[in-house]
């Protein structure tokens, strides 16, 4: 991860933001080598005068200590002296090269130069002519001071006529690496410096401040993750942010995954946001659909300019959010159609919950972009969105769940009789599992888990879950009832059938794997679980797609496949012979998957469907006579929400294939086994449109 401070100089570590022993100074980031060897960067910030000119240094240290120095701890020098009210006094740093650290490759040298309005003037008075500052030498993380005619780092002072530049150049030849010491530097910079080319977003992205902000904001794009710092809030009668934006034209669509708030003194209110603007003034009308660490996501609009701006709830009484609270990473996703302006959000980027939605006549030339804002004005918060996407809308490519549909949790018999609705409500529910004993069906919905009697004679109850948030619709129950085993940001975890505190079963990955788990299958003993693992592929974060199996008490994690296509959906036969699901192993275009099955270590794969539909999601009935499946129309990629699909039956060798039921469904409609115990019923979820 890379830090900034205004002048260009980039560090690289894991961001750390506390403050240091001595008052005044911050730790803004921390890194270790291979060695052992830690690696400290400090700041400060200085405000001065000069005449009527306002300025602001900011002050940055990089400190390397030893293991025994880090044991001890040590004591940084005085970065600078103020002397008197307009003339400033800096004490010179100090230093030798640098040998290898994390801090990486790359180099140059800074260039301190005076251009004075009058003529400079010496501390006797004199006149002198002007002279090229060179304070600052950088390579393979060398810093060095270097020494200039009566310079500031040599403790010179500044006329009041002094207009301060800062140039970047190349360095022109290699330093020695070695160093064993402490390296205290002290670094300068003007706060009304151009952002240097580091900075630049690719075209045609622009960024800017929006509001008065005291802190500038900054913006960056590295490998497709937009960083953004910004302070103030998007909030009240006038905004204030740091915005990466475009300009737009009539309808569109911006999708964006929120990846982590960076939120030094964990305010409240720091807001990632999508942004659809009428203009960059701060009392411009808006569409805003932003997720905070504690509030979750929010929609928010203001529609007359320089008035209030309001927040929608999806769910008037409840106000809650769809997106659990400080989950990261989250999708979000705003929709421009004619006056119509839709906000959505979703865990896994596929299947997309309603925000809001607010009808607003926004001029067909707006602005559409990203912001981060901090609700403070002294704070910077860091936010990194991925998977950045602007493109025009259309009726085929939205895959958000619209506000006009409903659920409705129903059960069909194998032999397509006895069809019963059990449960509809325009709450987005997902995913039913049928419980051992055969008298309740367990669904998820708003992140929570619900049961619900089997025939529909009472309301759906919650199911409590301690304080586990954002349960997603991969969740199966234990063969004995007991316990329900669920998928949530990203782990497993067991839960008491009746409700409790969760217990986790997953591991922690290296962090470079983004490594996911959903689950899918538990073995007919309860010992084993089966479950997809996401990670990430070059610069996909969920890149590679892969089966593997876990002991329920918790354990080691088994591979069964190890392929380049993805796999999904690994639920297990009621005899322990076959792990059936989905591939597109022979896939010959993308998203094309089929239905398999395969040994429970993985060996011995036969591919069952060999068709041009999409089929998922195998679910094999307790007596092994019947698999159901969800069949998505061709050319469909992964399994999205609001499809025309058909749910269809197979024996458990691929024979026999027929269609039961077409409807509108896909995502959630049925991710994981709902047989009944006596095979003769399963569940399923719809969504039909909403009567008008």
């Amino acid at each position: 991860m890379m830090v900034r401070l205004r002048g260009g100089l980039f560090v690289a570590g894991s961001i750390g933001r506390r403050r240091a022993s001595r008052p005044g100074i911050q730790l803004i980031d921390e890194a270790r080598d291979d060695r052992g060897h830690r690696f400290e960067l400090f700041w400060s910030g200085v405000a001065i005068h000069l005449g009527d000119q306002f300025v602001q240094f900011a002050l940055l240290e990089l400190a390397r200590l030893a293991p025994s120095c880090c044991a001890s701890g040590s004591t940084l020098k005085s970065p600078c002296a103020i002397r008197g009210s307009r003339r400033p006094r800096f004490l010179r740093g100090f230093g030798k090269p640098l040998g290898a650290s994390p801090f990486g490759e790359g180099g140059g040298f800074f260039i301190l130069e005076r251009q004075a309005a009058g003529p400079p003037v010496n501390r006797d008075g004199t006149n002198r002519a002007p002279s090229d500052w060179h304070p600052l030498i950088w390579h393979n993380a060398t810093f060095m001071a270097a020494t200039g005619s009566d310079c500031l780092l040599n403790g010179g002072l500044m006329s009041q006529t002094d207009n301060l530049t800062l140039r970047r150049s190349p360095l022109p030849y290699k330093s020695k690496p070695n160093m064993k010491a402490l390296l205290v530097l002290t670094f300068l910079v003007a706060a009304a410096l151009p952002l240097p080319a580091e900075e630049s977003l690719p075209a045609p992205w622009k960024h800017q401040d929006i509001g008065a902000v005291q802190l500038p904001g900054t913006a960056a794009q590295a490998a497709g993750v937009f960083t953004l710092q910004g302070t103030l809030d998007l909030w009240g009668v006038a905004d204030g942010c740091q915005i990466a934006w475009q300009s737009v034209h009539d309808d569109t669509e911006l999708i964006a995954r929120v990846t982590a708030i960076d939120n030094p003194g964990g305010v409240a209110h720091a807001k990632a946001s999508l942004c659809l603007r009428e203009s960059l003034d701060p009392g411009a009308r808006h569409v805003t659909l932003c997720v905070t660490p504690t509030d979750g996501t929010q929609f928010l609009y203001r529609d007359t300019a320089n008035g209030k701006t309001v927040r929608i709830f999806t769910d008037g009484e409840a106000k809650v959010a769809s997106v659990a609270k400080g989950h990261f990473p989250c999708w979000l996703k705003i929709v421009r159609r004619g006056r119509e302006i839709s906000g959505f959000e979703s865990e896994d980027g596929e299947k997309w919950l309603p925000s809001g939605q607010i009808q607003l006549d926004l001029p067909a030339d707006a602005v559409i972009g990203l912001a981060a804002s901090s609700h403070k004005k002294d704070v910077l918060t860091t936010v990194t969105f991925d998977h950045v996407t602007l493109s025009t809308p259309t009726a085929t490519s939205v895959s958000e769940t619209p506000p006009r549909r409903i659920s409705q949790l129903t059960t069909l018999g194998i032999d397509e009789t006895e069809m019963r609705i059990v449960y509809q409500t325009r709450d987005q529910i997902e995913a039913p599992n049928w419980s051992p004993d055969g008298k309740w069906l367990v669904y998820n919905s708003k992140g929570s888990l619900w049961r619900i009697s089997a025939e529909g004679k009472a309301l759906p109850e919650q199911i409590p879950t301690g304080d586990l948030k954002g349960i997603n619709n991969d969740h199966v129950i234990s063969p004995d009832g007991h316990t329900i085993f669920v998928s949530a940001g990203g782990h497993l975890y067991a839960i008491p059938f009746e409700g409790g505190q969760p217990r986790r079963i997953s591991n922690e990955q290296a962090p470079e794997r983004k490594f996911r788990y959903y689950l899918h299958g538990v073995s007919p003993d309860g010992k084993t679980l089966a479950y997809a693992g996401l990670e990430a592929a070059g610069n996909d974060p969920a890149g590679r797609v892969n089966l593997y199996t876990i002991p329920a008490e918790g354990g080691a994690d088994t591979r069964l496949t190890n392929t380049s296509t993805p796999d999904d959906g690994p639920e297990y036969s009621s005899d322990g012979k076959w792990i059936y699901f989905n591939s597109e192993l022979n896939a010959r275009e993308r998203g094309h998957a089929q239905c398999f099955r395969m040994a429970p270590d993985g060996t011995g794969i036969e591919q069952l469907t060999h068709d041009e539909r999409v089929n998922w999601f195998p679910h094999i009935s307790p007596d092994r006579n019947w698999i159901v499946f969800i069949s998505f129309p061709p050319g469909t990629e992964k399994h999205p929400a609001n499809k025309e699909v058909i749910l269809r039956r197979m024996k458990p060798d691929g024979s026999d294939i027929a269609d039961l039921i077409a409807f509108n469904g896909g995502q959630g409609t049925i991710n994981v086994n709902s047989w009944s115990p006596d095979s003769k019923h399963f569940a399923f979820v719809m969504y039909p449109e909403a009567a008008k």
